[in-house]
């Protein structure tokens, strides 16, 4: 929450304008710094108020307006044609990361990168690009994806 709310009146300010019924495909792409976490079972929790069970994170409280704006345009664009790419074609169970920090040793990464497209735009593809990453080019690993659009 470095920028306090900015983040999320962009994210606000990213679904007002994008959530509408299309009359063309499109595609939005970039840095989101978000989610925190996926889960296999399609579960995305995001930065806001988070649900615990002891130490264990169960949920975001849907009326929190931090996880609001953030879910609103991590999965709530996919209503208006612009689900997650990388998610429509690889599903929850696998579990990339598109950023990486080592702390103490230790690999500490979360998928912060996506493309958000139209699926009439036909993506056959969509991975990271972790060779970029690894030769210390950036932080992040590009986030590559295929389309063959009628």
């Amino acid at each position: 929450m470095s920028h306090g709310y900015k983040k999320i009146r962009t994210f606000e300010g990213i679904y007002k304008r994008l959530a509408v019924r299309p009359d063309r495909s499109r595609i939005l792409c970039g840095d989101f710094n978000s989610p925190r976490l996926e889960r296999s079972d399609g579960t995305v929790i995001t930065w806001g108020k988070v649900i615990r069970n002891g130490e264990q994170i169960i949920g975001n409280d849907p009326n929190d307006p931090w996880s609001q704006g953030e879910q609103s345009v991590i999965t709530g664009l996919a209503r208006y044609d612009l689900p997650d790419t990388f998610r429509l074609l690889n599903g929850y169970f696998i579990q990339e990361r598109s950023w990486v920090r080592r702390i103490w040793g230790k690999e500490h990464g979360r998928r912060f990168d996506h493309i958000f497209a139209s699926p009439s735009l036909n993506s056959d593809t969509c991975q990271y690009r972790q060779e970029y990453r690894e030769r210390g080019l950036s932080d992040h690993a590009p986030i590559e994806a295929c389309f063959a659009p009628d």
